[in-house]
């Protein structure tokens, strides 16, 4: 999660919105297909680190949203 060291630098929560997460998500998945190739091998292999780490940033509660309490 990138917010991390940002938070830690900061002292700070990094709270974003949905668009700029989004953003993230592109970002990473330019960066593995430059880094492992375009090609089949390339895209599985960012697909999984991908969805590893999705797997991870769904357990991430954004701060805006623990104002509200869900039932």
């Amino acid at each position: 999660m990138p917010g991390v060291f940002t938070e830690i630098k900061e002292q700070r929560h990094w709270d974003i919105t949905s668009g700029e997460r989004f953003n993230i998500l592109k970002d990473y998945v330019r960066c593995g297909l430059e880094h492992w190739g375009s090609d089949t091998k390339g895209v599985e292999t960012t697909s999984r680190f991908l969805l590893e780490w999705l797997s991870y940033t769904c357990r991430y509660v954004p701060v805006g949203l623990l104002d509200v309490i869900p039932q």
